[in-house]
This record gives C-alpha cells, sequence and structure tokens, in this order.
C-alpha cells in the first residue's frame, strides 16, 4: 500500500514537472519569435539616429547624464532642473516627509564611494541617495544599506537622508538591500521609475522649461527622452512595429478569448510572471556558473600574493598593499555597469588619511584606470570578460609592487 502512494507521489510530481518544462518550453520559443519580429520589424523603420543608441551607455552612462542635467544652473545660479526634479518628487511621493527637503548649496556627485547619485548639502544637512536601476540590475548585498551608512559616515543625520530608486519599470529593491533600513526609511523612499517617471518629468516638467539660447541643455534633454521613449519602444516611429508586436503577443497568448480587459491584463501578467520566474532561473545558473571562475580567482591571488592580505575584503577577489605608510586595497567587483578593478585607499583610514589628489594612487595608476573619485581609481571591463578582469587586476597589483620597490 505505502509503495503504491510512493509511485503515486511520483508519477503526479513528474506529471507536474512535465507540465512546467513544457511551459517553460514555449516561452522560450515565443521569445525567439518575438525577436525574429522585433529584428524584421526594425528593419521597415523609417532611418534614426540617436547619439547615446549609438554609444551604447550601462547604467553608469545614464547616472552621468542625470548628474549633468541636475547640475545645470541658469543665469541666476539657480539648479532648476534638479529643484524640478524635487519638486516632482514632493508632488508624487506617498509621503510627506520629502516637502521638509532644503537644497542651498548642493554637492552633486556620480559613483563616489559607489553610490549611483549623490547629492548632499553639508549647509541643510540633506542627502539624497538615487540608485539607478534603468537595466534592473539586481541589488547587491545590502546596497542601499551601505550607502545609508556612508551617508551618515559623512556627518548626515538618518532623518535627514531620503533614497530614490530608480528602476525601468517601478520594481522595488528587495529586502536585503534595506539590511535593517527599510521600515525607518518608509517615509523618506521614494520609486520612480524611467519609464513612466524619469520620461515623463523630462517631457512634461523639464523640456518645456528650457530657454532657447541653452541650445546645449536642450539637445541633450531631447536627446535623451528620444534614448529612453526608443529603449521603451515609445517612438512614434516604432506606432506600427508596436502594433504588430502587440499582436504578436495577443495571438501567442490567446488573449482575445477574454472579453472583459480585466481578464487580459490577468492572463497577461500571469505570462510575464512566468517570463521572469524563467529569467530568475537562468540568473541563478549564471551565477553557480560564474562560481568556479570566482573561487579560480581566489587561489590564484593567493598564490601569485601570499604576503599582501590576499582575499580578506569582501570582493571577488583582493589584496591589501602598504604603499608610503597607507593601506592601499585591490579589487576585482561587480554593479549596475558590470565588472571593474578598483584600487582605493582602505575604508579604515579616516577622510584626511583617504583623500587622493595627487596621491599615490593617481601616480601609479591614472594610465591604466581611467575613472576616480575622492578616494579611488577603477576601470570596468567588457561584459563577461573574466579573463580580462584577472589580467587586469594582476597588472594592477604588479604595478603598486614596482612602485614600492622603486622608492
Amino acid at each position: 500500500m505505502e509503495e503504491n502512494k510512493v509511485k503515486d507521489s511520483i508519477a503526479s510530481f513528474q506529471s507536474i514537472h512535465n507540465e512546467i518544462l513544457t511551459e517553460y518550453q514555449k516561452l522560450l520559443s515565443f521569445v525567439s519569435i518575438f525577436k525574429n519580429t522585433l529584428t524584421r520589424e526594425s528593419l521597415s523603420l523609417p532611418y534614426h539616429i540617436n547619439i547615446i543608441d549609438e554609444l551604447h551607455i550601462n547604467e553608469n552612462g545614464h547616472s552621468r547624464v542625470l548628474l549633468k542635467l541636475l547640475q545645470f544652473r541658469n543665469g541666476k545660479g539657480e539648479y532648476e532642473i534638479l529643484l524640478s526634479l524635487l519638486e516632482y518628487i514632493r508632488q508624487h511621493s506617498h509621503s510627506t516627509a520629502f516637502s521638509d527637503i532644503e537644497i542651498k548649496q548642493p554637492l552633486l556627485t556620480q559613483e563616489e564611494e559607489r553610490i549611483d547619485l549623490w547629492l548632499r548639502d553639508c549647509s541643510t544637512g540633506f542627502a539624497i541617495i538615487f540608485e539607478n536601476k534603468v537595466y534592473d540590475a539586481q541589488d547587491q548585498e545590502e546596497q542601499l544599506s551601505r550607502y545609508i551608512d556612508k551617508t551618515i559616515g559623512q556627518h548626515f543625520k538618518k532623518d535627514k537622508i531620503f533614497i530614490v530608486y530608480l528602476p525601468s519599470d517601478g520594481h522595488e529593491p528587495t529586502d536585503q538591500s534595506w539590511g535593517n533600513y527599510k521600515e525607518e526609511f518608509e517615509s523618506r523612499y521614494i520609486n520612480l521609475s524611467f519609464r513612466e517617471d524619469i520620461l515623463n518629468w523630462l517631457k512634461v516638467d523639464v523640456l518645456p522649461n528650457i530657454r532657447q539660447k541653452d541650445i546645449y541643455i536642450h539637445s541633450a534633454v531631447l536627446q535623451y527622452i528620444d534614448y529612453l521613449e526608443g529603449y521603451f519602444l515609445l517612438r512614434e516611429i516604432n506606432t506600427k512595429m508596436n502594433m504588430n508586436l502587440d499582436n504578436l503577443i495577443t495571438t501567442q497568448f490567446e488573449l482575445d478569448k477574454f472579453e472583459n480587459p480585466q481578464d487580459r491584463i490577468k492572463a497577461l501578467q500571469e505570462k510575464i510572471d512566468d517570463m521572469q520566474d524563467v529569467v530568475n532561473s537562468m540568473n541563478t545558473l549564471k551565477h553557480r556558473l560564474r562560481q568556479p571562475i570566482f573561487e579560480d580567482w581566489k587561489e590564484k591571488t593567493k598564490k601569485l600574493f601570499p604576503d599582501f592580505h590576499p582575499c580578506e575584503r569582501n570582493a571577488f577577489t583582493s589584496v591589501s598593499i602598504i604603499m608610503e605608510a597607507k593601506q592601499v586595497d585591490i579589487v576585482i567587483n561587480e554593479d549596475g555597469g558590470g565588472l571593474y578593478i578598483l584600487t582605493e585607499f582602505s575604508p579604515n583610514h579616516n577622510e584626511e588619511q583617504r583623500y587622493r589628489e595627487g596621491s599615490i594612487i593617481d601616480l601609479c595608476f591614472e594610465q591604466i584606470l581611467p575613472k576616480s573619485n575622492k578616494y579611488a581609481r577603477w576601470k570596468y571591463v567588457q561584459q563577461h570578460c573574466y579573463d580580462e578582469a584577472f589580467e587586469l587586476f594582476v597588472k594592477v597589483v604588479n604595478r603598486c609592487l614596482e612602485f614600492n620597490h622603486a622608492l
């Protein structure tokens, strides 16, 4: 009797497994059909050029564009685009806390302390952390929590720190990203999607209010709007193509069998959720496939540089070297822009000790690590170029050792 129950359970499990597998195969097949249709439809579009399209910017590129817009000052010295964004946030926030923000002397930075966009005003004590997820990169371990801690470390009080999360479509940060701060920041957090909020803000609030003489800011905003509309398939020249793609989706998922629009939306959302499950599974597999690469990096680092505290930092691999009596950390890590090699003064140093300008980090790495902020220099490598990443890491470490030897 028990044996029959086990057999029935196995058969039931196998049946469910087969149904799920069949459904996933249908979804993957549809992705291929959709991709081919999109390619074919794109070829029939009128000629169109957008500079940002051609540069293939990553999330950091979007952050740089937003930084330049927010830094714009009019003839009176007013940060009118920044003030416009703050007003948009006030109008769309569920909380009145954003109405308390007062900005007089803003310091706007991009990629300082790995924070995408960081607004701080020491004169008023307010700070805003902008986390850019336009390409839906996964939240790193306690990412928002770490950025909040870094802002507190800059002598800003918690109740004057705000979070603006910028996903493509409105998805929320993961609970783990908040650490222990989620409830505490509920009234000082807002989700602004690029598709529904940033694009709308640029089109309705920013572009119409740019003066005719400010031709370059007008051109930049116009190009950025066009880029975002292209990314989200919202350009007017895409209207016919979008209708054909809509029809393809409707036919593929048999949405016409539902007379009630709400039922169509529900059925479509179920498919979206199914596809997200597939994407999540593929991402999980990708992370599993990458783990042996990272383990290999650590083993190689320990063999190559055993005397320099290998793999002690929270990174894919790392070393720490003393240069001119200061600890310099060299790491391979990852964020929304991809894999990067970074060298920085150890976070254990105080602010004055870490200050970078004209320092040994500049002297050693200006040629091979082009990006910099007050504490660090770094370089991104092309997506999934793991060998290139480790080779650059080794080059940077050896450059440190050569510099020390020359002293």
